[in-house]
């Protein structure tokens, strides 16, 4: 290929096909339809979801030196970011999304003195039953991708912002969790 010259079938022709026959996936097209153990957060709650990420996937490089070259090798795999899961959800005006986050995590470790159910800590890892399911939508509102994130758990319930001298803004709650890995799964549907 000469330089100055475009690479065969890389036009604005062939751009714009491809954007108009694959489309784009917009900021706005995740939902997550159900956090925790028996969707203890289920669609009627993540409608009040404002942000989160798609989970990624990375392979560790492992460098091997040999006659002064240092060569890449793959070497295992992690789910980057599964100790800290970052949701924001806005706040239902009866605090429920709050209790919900805050009694699933007494049932694991609670650590409130004046409640007699306190206890030293429910520590296993949380299993197969304890999932998050996110979808992508498709411009038509199917699942154009499906994803569960296994043995999720509430690490932290974020602290609420209010202020008497504020406009009417809707309160946040910044919430973060934890789980272990994550698989496809395009079954999941929007049941909302």
């Amino acid at each position: 290929m000469s330089s100055g010259t475009a690479p065969v079938g890389m036009g604005i022709g062939s751009f714009y096909n491809q954007a108009f026959t694959k489309d784009f996936s917009r900021d706005f097209q995740m939902r997550v339809v159900s956090i925790g153990p028996n969707g203890i957060l289920n669609e009627n709650d993540n409608v009040y979801i404002t942000s989160t990420v798609l989970p990624g996937y990375a392979l560790a490089n492992q460098q091997v030196p040999f006659m002064g070259l240092q060569f890449n090798v793959p070497g295992g795999g992690s789910f980057p970011g599964s100790e800290s899961w970052a949701v924001t959800f806005r706040s239902d005006a009866q605090l429920n999304i709050r209790e919900k986050l805050i009694a699933w995590q007494k049932s694991i470790f609670n650590a409130f003195p004046h409640e007699g159910d306190n206890s030293t800590g429910a520590y296993a890892p949380k299993g197969l039953d304890t999932v998050a399911e996110i979808v992508i939508l498709n411009r038509n509102g199917t699942t154009a991708r499906g994803m569960r994130l296994i043995g999720i758990w509430p690490v932290s319930v974020g602290d609420m912002t209010y202020n008497t001298t504020g406009n009417g803004a809707v309160v946040e709650l910044a919430t973060t969790l934890a789980y272990q890995w994550w698989w496809p799964d395009d079954s999941i549907q929007i049941r909302g």
